[in-house]
């Protein structure tokens, strides 16, 4: 079913001058809601990558809430690994206090490391879906990680990140690029025991596109974080974006494909089942 999608803006303030910018889509506010939290280079914005998940909710039948991690779509201030986490659990929180009761939670890649680490703290959702989560903000890439041990790769990279961002993802100038890099290699893993139900799928490939070797380690360690009712599975044939084929401008992330399509009966399979 179809149906026409409206959205409400609201910004929250995690520090002073900093606006954090959230967009709640919806056909039907007494329907159940999802906060989703993006990958890296996602927003809150129709024109995000992940806008293809968002509407896609909405459709079947879910209020879904995005918020855009700092410094993009129209939030300010200087994006870190730290301050996406607690940026995250500031919009679950939020949304519980609103809504009277705790949302579903979906995270995608660095959405759902975030989702992960905050459902090992506390119970901010009903149940949470992690789709392509890390671990380990360094688990996929390993080999870029050790370049930017360089000091001047880092700062070529830095530069880098200044010029042309991520998607969505912009940085304010080269120190600000080189606080997020730096924040990547200090952020800390998920070790801890998830709070809520969660459903993890696993695609084949890493962010970078290369085929993640360890794909059943890795099942076995989230199946060790989990608590009763959750789910993990490997799926194969797709890759880290849900996109299942690169188009000429880039990804489209969330492909409307059968397998995706049936990948996401699964999900609200998962979150209805009592």
């Amino acid at each position: 079913m179809k149906y026409k999608i409206y959205q409400e803006e609201r910004f929250l303030h995690p520090e002073k001058e900093v606006d954090l910018e959230t967009r709640r889509y919806f056909s039907d506010k007494e329907f159940p809601i999802v906060v989703f939290s993006v990958g890296l280079g996602g927003s809150a914005t129709k024109d995000s990558s992940a806008y293809n998940l968002t509407s896609r909710l909405v459709n079947l039948g879910y209020q879904v809430k995005v918020f855009s991690p700092r410094n993009s779509g129209r939030s300010t201030g200087h994006l870190t690994i730290d301050n996406y986490v607690s940026d995250n659990e500031l919009v679950l929180e939020d949304t519980a206090q609103e809504i009277g009761e705790l949302p579903y939670a979906i995270g995608h890649s660095l959405g759902g490391y975030s989702l992960a680490r905050i459902l090992g703290r506390e119970s901010l959702a009903e149940k949470g879906v992690l789709l392509a989560p890390l671990v380990d903000i360094k688990e996929q890439n390993p080999q870029i990680f050790k370049l930017l041990k360089d000091k001047t790769m880092k700062r070529m990279a830095a530069h880098m990140l200044d010029l042309i961002g991520l998607n969505s993802q912009k940085f304010s100038d080269v120190e600000d690029a080189q606080r997020f890099l730096d924040s990547l290699e200090n952020a800390c893993p998920c070790t801890s025991q998830l709070s809520v139900p969660t459903y993890v799928l696993l695609p084949r490939e890493s962010n970078t596109e290369f085929r993640i070797k360890n794909l059943e380690q890795l099942r076995q360690y989230w199946e060790g974080l989990q608590s009763k009712g959750s789910r993990v599975e490997i799926y194969p044939k797709l890759d880290h974006y849900f996109a299942e084929q690169i188009f000429p401008n880039g990804k489209n992330f969330f492909r409307n494909s059968e397998q995706t399509r049936k990948i996401l009966d699964d999900v609200v399979n998962f979150l209805q089942d009592k």
